[in-house]
């Protein structure tokens, strides 16, 4: 016998818990609840550029410094304070970061010593992030893309063109390809940077940097364009859509197999196939800014406004969460987390796991089980070794696979009288503990009444049966759960009829708060009634028989 257990409401509330470490260094680490490991605050410290990850420190470029966060919490090892300000991503090359100031200086900063080793000198604005390949650097300023490399500390050619280059060059065999604010697209020689071919068209290109993906080059543009160009060169246009709704183009293009991912100020996330046909578009909140990951789960995009996506490649929302920042700035992936990096000089890490407890409910009543089935919804975008749960500060129980759920038999003596807490948890394959921990309350009572069930313990396969359920009184019992095999019945009053659908040994489960429940089997086998019927017809056939030969025997 086990007691009894209300039936649950399969819901989840998501509370947002605050705690405030203070930190000597920049900033204040806070621990949030639900997908958000750790945000790490820069006191009113615009974020103006973004971040990097390499190994197990984050590099991060603010308003007028480079720091390094650890990637396990956020907490700061250092911090350079850079002259000049307005800095855009930070790019790490072996024991150098680099960073690049809008005004157009770049500084080498030692990760070892924490000082500002060189300076050098740009010609123009730098308006975006560089292109990285080995020790050069091409970098888009007001006076078209520079070259440089970090090997010798200077510059391999001065721009040849005097376009202003906003979004980030492409790289083409041994060619360079971008697009410039007044419309041309320019392909040049990387070693000369001499001009190797142009176009120009009617549409204005910004942030917004372009994509090689198969033979094509895709550019966007603040008209609310999208052109397919060939790679061999800017005057082999393939083909112009306009976006969706219409607004510009808002973070760089990405690649998803033959697909192309745009993002727009209206904030639509967008597929777009070879042919210009669009596969799928998501819905946000807002303007998606940040670049999209793409990954072999999904894909993952956050809008302006804080509200993060995760999206299948057929453009299916996996799940949206609110982290609650403003992200305009930037977003990187490593392992089963994002770090993200928001205006308002927040970097904060996300979980891309989860771990949703369907069954029991927080603050649910499992008062008088025996075996507590504790139902679980996983995901993750890592393969799944195994999904965890555990009560109070018990061991973890190992979960079984059940249909798209995970199922725990947790025993109730693992479980306190009174309020206890039960947690879950994802084991990626390789071994890795998958952020984060969703956490319920439970509530478990003395044992209650008792209740009075009136079952067969055993029936004929094709027939029905009652259950009926009634107090010690002998009154009938009201929303009652009932549980026959795989079948949940609930709100059940005083009598329910159960038609077996298959022969078997079937558990039969009766619940109600407050009452110890009742637990038996009902075996449902071959129809025992037309046996029976049949054996009457047989012994009544033979009775006959034998007094008919009787008879005759003695006549």
């Amino acid at each position: 016998m086990q007691g009894g257990e209300v039936a649950f409401a399969r819901s989840r509330g998501r509370a947002l818990v605050i705690a405030f470490l203070f930190f000597a260094l920049l900033y204040m680490p806070l621990v949030f609840a639900d997908r958000v490991k750790w945000s790490a605050d820069f006191q009113n410290t615009d974020i103006t550029g973004g971040i990097a990850v390499d190994g197990n420190y984050i590099y991060l470029a603010s308003l007028d410094s480079v720091s390094q966060l650890q990637i396990v919490d956020g907490k700061g090892r250092w911090s350079v304070h850079i002259k000049g300000g307005t800095l855009l991503k930070p790019i790490k090359s072996g024991g150098i970061v680099l960073a690049l100031s809008k005004e157009g200086v770049l500084y080498e900063v030692s990760d070892s010593t924490r000082t500002i080793i060189k300076t050098y000198n740009l010609s123009g604005e730098v308006l975006n992030d560089p292109l990285v390949i080995s020790t050069n650097i091409y970098i888009p300023t007001s006076k078209g893309v520079n070259a440089f490399s970090t090997q010798t500390g200077s510059a391999i050619w001065a721009p040849k063109s005097t376009c202003s280059v906003q979004s980030t060059p492409v790289i083409i065999g041994d060619k360079l390809m971008y697009a410039c604010d007044n419309g041309n697209i320019e392909m040049i020689s990387r070693t000369t940077g001499e001009l190797v071919d142009q176009a120009r068209y009617s549409y204005v290109f910004w942030k917004s940097s372009p994509l090689v993906l198969g033979d094509s080059v895709y550019f966007g543009s603040f008209d609310g364009k999208v052109l397919s160009i060939s790679k061999k060169g800017p005057k082999g246009v393939r083909w112009v859509r306009e976006t969706p709704d219409g607004t510009p183009v808002y973070a760089d293009i990405v690649a998803d197999g033959t697909n192309a991912i745009i993002t727009t100020a209206g904030g639509k996330v967008c597929a777009l196939q070879p042919t210009g046909d669009y596969a799928w578009c998501v819905d946000t909140s807002s303007g998606v800014g940040a670049a999209p990951i793409v990954t072999d789960g999904g894909i993952y995009a956050i809008a302006d406004n804080g509200m993060m996506y995760s999206i299948t490649h057929d453009g299916k929302v996996n799940w949206a969460y609110d982290t609650g920042l403003p992200v305009k700035a930037d977003m990187v992936k490593k392992g089963s987390m994002i770090y993200i990096a928001a205006k308002n000089g927040t970097v904060a890490a996300i979980s891309t796991s989860s771990c949703n407890i369907l069954f029991p409910s927080d603050k649910g009543d499992i008062s008088g089980v025996d075996i507590l089935d504790v139902e679980v919804d996983a995901y993750a975008d890592t393969a799944i070794k195994n999904v965890q749960v555990k009560a109070g500060d018990s061991g973890w129980t190992d979960t079984e696979k059940s249909g798209n759920e995970y199922v725990a038999k947790m025993p109730a003596s693992s479980i306190p009288i009174g309020e206890s807490e039960i947690s879950c948890r994802v084991i990626s394959e390789d071994g890795e503990e998958l952020q984060p921990y969703t956490v319920i309350s439970v509530v478990k009572k003395p044992a209650g009444k008792k209740m009075v069930v009136e079952a067969p313990t055993g029936v004929g396969y094709g027939s029905s049966f009652d259950v009926r359920i009634k107090d010690e009184s002998g009154a009938p019992l009201d929303r009652v759960t009932v549980i026959f095999g795989n079948l949940k019945y609930n709100n059940i009053n005083g009598t329910i009829r159960i038609t077996p659908s298959a022969k078997g040994l079937y558990r039969l489960e009766v619940r109600r708060a407050g009452y110890v429940p009742f637990r038996g089997e009902v075996n449902v086998g071959d129809d025992y009634t037309i046996i029976a019927v049949m054996a009457g017809l047989v012994i009544m056939l033979l009775a006959v028989f034998y007094i008919f030969y009787k008879k005759w025997m003695e006549e």
